[in-house]
Parts: C-alpha cells; sequence; structure tokens
C-alpha cells in the first residue's frame, strides 16, 4: 500500500492518548490522499459528524461544495494568506457568506485593502496583540462558524520551523493556537475545519508534523467535550430555559438597556442587538467581558458592531 503524504501527522494524532470517545468524534481526511477528495468530503458534510480536513501547504478547491447556501466561516491566520483572496480564498467574496471572522491579524502582514473590505461587509477581524491580551475573545468569533479554516504558517517559525526562507518570526504559540482549535471545536453549528499550511515536502521537520498531530488531537477533544445549546430555542417558545439565566443591564442616561443571557453548564454569554427594521432581537455570542464592560457604563464594541452590521450596512 503506497505511503500517504501525511501519514506521519495521522499516526502521530493517533499515538497520543484521547478520552474513550473523542476518535469518533468526528471524520478525519487527509486531502492529498484522497482519491475522490470532492465527492468524499460532500458525503461527510451530509453526516452528523464534523470533518476535520488536512489540505497540505494549499487549501483544496471548494468549488461546489461550500458556498452554494448561505454559509458562515471563520480563519486563523495571521493575514498574509488573505493578500490575493480571488486566487487563496474565494469564498470571502461569495455572496452565500453570511457571516465571517478572521483571528490573529499580524497589521504589517496584513492587507489594508482587504481590511477595509472585511469592515464595510459587517465581518470581523481579532489581532494577535488582542488575542495575547484575552484568549476568551476567540471563542464568540468561532462560536456560530460552519467552516473554520486555521493556516499553520500562522504560527511562529521557532514553534512551527516549516521554512527558513519564508518562516514568520512572530505568531502564535504552539500552546496558543491548540487553545484557539479547541475554541473552535466548540462551535455550535460546526461542519468543518481545515488545517492547512502543511509542508507535503519528505524532508519537513518532525516536529511540523507533531504540532499538527497535536492539533488534531485538541480539535477531536474539543468536539468531544462541546455542550451544545441554543438559548434561542427557548426563547422563541416565550420562556428561557432552566440552565440560562438573563441579566438586563440599564445603560442610564436615557440609553436603552442590554440584555445580556448566560449558560450556568458553561458559561457562554450572549447580547441582545435590536433590529430596528423588524422590531425583532438578534442574539449574539459575547464574553463575560462585555457584561463588566455595560455594567460599568460602557456600551461594548461587540455590541456597537453588531448594532451597525444590523440597522446600518
Amino acid at each position: 500500500m503506497a505511503k500517504g503524504k501525511l501519514d506521519s501527522v495521522i499516526s502521530g494524532y493517533k499515538e497520543l492518548y484521547a478520552e474513550k470517545n473523542a476518535r469518533s468524534a468526528a471524520k478525519l481526511i487527509s486531502a492529498p490522499d484522497e482519491k475522490n477528495f470532492s465527492a468524499t468530503l460532500k458525503k461527510n458534510l451530509k453526516s452528523k459528524l464534523p470533518t476535520v480536513v488536512l489540505c497540505g501547504e494549499q487549501l483544496p478547491s471548494l468549488k461546489g461544495i461550500i458556498g452554494g447556501k448561505p454559509f458562515t466561516a471563520a480563519l486563523i491566520s495571521s493575514g498574509d494568506f488573505l493578500a490575493n483572496p480571488e486566487d487563496t480564498f474565494p469564498l470571502l467574496t461569495n455572496k452565500n457568506l453570511k457571516s465571517f471572522a478572521l483571528l490573529g491579524v499580524q497589521r504589517y502582514l496584513f492587507n489594508p485593502g482587504i481590511d477595509i473590505f472585511l469592515n464595510d461587509s459587517g465581518f470581523e477581524t481579532l489581532h494577535l496583540g488582542e488575542i495575547r491580551d484575552d484568549m476568551t475573545q476567540c471563542e464568540p468569533l468561532l462560536r456560530d462558524a460552519q467552516y473554520i479554516f486555521i493556516d499553520m504558517h500562522s504560527v511562529k517559525y521557532a514553534d512551527y520551523p516549516w521554512s527558513e526562507e519564508k518562516g514568520n518570526p512572530n505568531g502564535f504559540m504552539s500552546n496558543e493556537i491548540c487553545q484557539i482549535v479547541r475554541y473552535a471545536a466548540f462551535s455550535q453549528k460546526l461542519k468543518a475545519i481545515f488545517l492547512f499550511g502543511i509542508s507535503l515536502e519528505k524532508s519537513r521537520k518532525h516536529i511540523c508534523d507533531a504540532l499538527v498531530s497535536q492539533v488534531v488531537w485538541h480539535i477531536f477533544d474539543g468536539i468531544t467535550s462541546n455542550l451544545k445549546e441554543d438559548p434561542m430555542i427557548s426563547i422563541s417558545k416565550g420562556k428561557l430555559a432552566m440552565q440560562f439565566m438573563r441579566k438586563i443591564v440599564d445603560m442610564g442616561g436615557g440609553s436603552d438597556a442590554i440584555s445580556f443571557v448566560t449558560s450556568l453548564n458553561t458559561g457562554r454569554w450572549w447580547m441582545e442587538i435590536p433590529v430596528e427594521s423588524t422590531k425583532s432581537q438578534l442574539l449574539i455570542p459575547c464574553t463575560q467581558s462585555d457584561y463588566d464592560s455595560a455594567c460599568a457604563g460602557n456600551i461594548p464594541i461587540r455590541w456597537l458592531f453588531y448594532y451597525r452590521k444590523s440597522n446600518i450596512l
């Protein structure tokens, strides 16, 4: 049997200790080694289990697989990957992309024109420094993403020495990327996670394969530990379920109050955004720091962002 190009990553993952049901929590496929990748991925996406895709160096073509229907996505990258999105990430301009977040931006590597496009489109960005200040800020941006793309080149060269010529001296540390992918695995709507930036050269260093294997482990472990919950299900029925608690913060000064919902089971937070055109409320993921900010008399930045997106853009 021919040896697959990413067998060392897969075997490295399988050598790691895992919880009893972790390995069956999702499907793992190697795009470079899959004879009919498109058909396999389409079949997997129809199942209830998420799919973890090892893509190799570049993302495979996803035309005809993702984008035909409304979808949500997130990308973990320093931003240089989006220098020419028409070639590297055409999903970014897909008309059916309803929500998108870019996490790990390093401004000196990020095309300012793309930054303006994301802002004008109502898409979110989170810079590397902001993540370093508070890692939990990643979770709300990933919570509702169906498709999550992870660029391993966003890890700094010291922890992921994939290329002496192209490696980045800055970026995520190995433990940080593992924590972030765990948040990705906690997504409430997850369909697939794509890992790319993985060299297919036989001369690639073992430490790079080892890190990718551990990233895969954290994804599977996160999916296994994930508790699915959606307060909107009970709110739509007229009464908030017992595992949720509503907290209303009076902003004073004639401003409307901001309503928050928190889960007593997981500690997740949401806040309500008024949608003027429909006289309804949009419930969006947030963190406790947003609630604390409101309690201190400050309108959370995330609330302002989504109010603008829902009522102005």
